[in-house]
């Protein structure tokens, strides 16, 4: 595998594995932890609250520091500094000969892409628990998540699973590791463990319903989304993913409905349903010939898009848009312009094409259609003059 210090800590940790030193047990009361749990498994971020609240109370702090992190660590995103981050250095720290303090600093450490001390701190770990099933896991994917020691990652991954196949964050570690190694059915069994665990858990199906996305299988992932949304009917994730995968498959009406259940959630908690769901809807409405319910769409996307706030004028800020917000943008204004010539209002849609010409001025799209509406515009012209001789 052409590693030198790598092979010899794998080789250390495989010796070490057929020991054993159980880990302390946790003091928080089961009915907490099933509470969280069921909290973490809605996908509303409800527990947040709750495990802030126990901390603030000082009591078992290091426990709940703990379950902050795993929680953390299971949505996936973390950053330096962040509430997972700080949380399981604060347990790392309170508690520097606890394996599993250890182990959960050096898995957020590994996500952060920082190989180095991720590695001395699992290495820790398991000296302190050499069947740690996280540190291992966190070790996999520090030497195997930037594409290097992939052999060596995969047999530690493999080993942490078979230790722990029941632990979230283990499965997790797998899964994203998997991803990244391009290994689409060992990465789909790590997620279908965690079903298989946690079948209560609306964030799980979510997440393999996001996966089957990335994979184009959107009727697997629709299935996934009717799963996490039959645990929790107001899990805005889950809804906003299915109308997407229902559009995809052209099920427009049905997509309809989708984004109609996430547009009156988001209204019910004062937001306003997103730029990408208005415009997935408007082309909805647009396929079934709901042309003015599709123009109100665009129109409000794109006021909510626009710094000005203005869906009347095309955003100059839109040559500042990263690429996606761009393309959406564009899209959309160009949809409308269709829409509004499709039922008659051949003046507003050149005015759109116009506007939208004067911050791009060589936009194909826009040239394309600005040409072919002032000529529909002199050939009605025409016809009129003919009639009235």
């Amino acid at each position: 595998m052409g590693l030198k210090t790598s092979s010899v800590l794998a080789l250390s940790i495989l010796i070490q594995a057929n020991l054993c030193l159980g880990p302390a047990l946790a003091k928080i009361s089961q009915a907490d932890l099933d509470k969280a749990r069921t909290l973490h498994g809605l996908g509303e971020g409800s527990e947040i609250q709750f495990i802030e609240e126990k901390l603030k109370l000082g009591k078992d702090k290091n426990e709940w520091n703990e379950i902050l992190a795993l929680n953390g660590l299971c949505w996936g995103h973390v950053k330096e500094g962040d509430r997972t981050f700080n949380a399981a250095r604060d347990f790392a720290r309170a508690e520097p000969t606890n394996p599993r303090a250890l182990a959960t600093f050096a898995m957020v450490l590994a996500y952060l892409h920082k190989k180095d001390v991720s590695l001395k701190l699992s290495q820790k770990a398991l000296e302190l628990d050499p069947k740690n099933a996280r540190a291992l896991a966190a070790q996999a994917y520090a030497v195997g998540s930037q594409g290097a020691e992939q052999e060596l990652a995969k047999e530690l991954i493999s080993r942490a699973v078979k230790l722990a196949p029941k632990d979230r964050e283990v499965n997790s570690a797998a899964y994203r590791l998997y991803q990244k190694l391009l290994e689409d059915m060992a990465a789909e069994e790590a997620l279908t463990r965690i079903i298989k665990n946690s079948p209560d858990d609306a964030t799980a199906y979510n997440q393999r319903a996001w996966y089957y996305k990335d994979l184009r299988d959107f009727k697997s992932s629709i299935e996934d989304c009717k799963r996490a949304l039959a645990i929790n009917p107001n899990y805005e994730p889950a809804l906003a993913l299915l109308g997407r995968m229902l559009h995809h498959v052209e099920r427009w009406q049905e997509a309809i409905v989708a984004y109609n259940r996430l547009d009156a959630l988001e209204k019910k908690r004062g937001r306003s349903i997103k730029g990408p769901s208005l415009m997935r809807r408007a082309q909805c409405f647009a396929a079934l010939n709901q042309n003015q319910k599709a123009i109100e769409d665009y129109s409000k996307m794109l006021k909510d898009s626009s710094p000005e706030h203005d869906g009347n004028v095309f955003s100059k800020s839109a040559m500042h848009m990263n690429k996606s917000s761009k393309e959406d943008y564009i899209q959309s204004w160009t949809a409308r312009s269709q829409l509004y010539a499709k039922t008659g209002q051949l003046d507003r849609a050149i005015k759109d094409s116009t506007s939208l010409l004067a911050v791009f001025p060589k936009n194909p799209t826009g040239l394309h259609e600005r040409s072919k509406l002032l000529q529909k515009l002199a050939n009605m012209s025409k016809r009129s003059k003919t009639s009235r001789s």
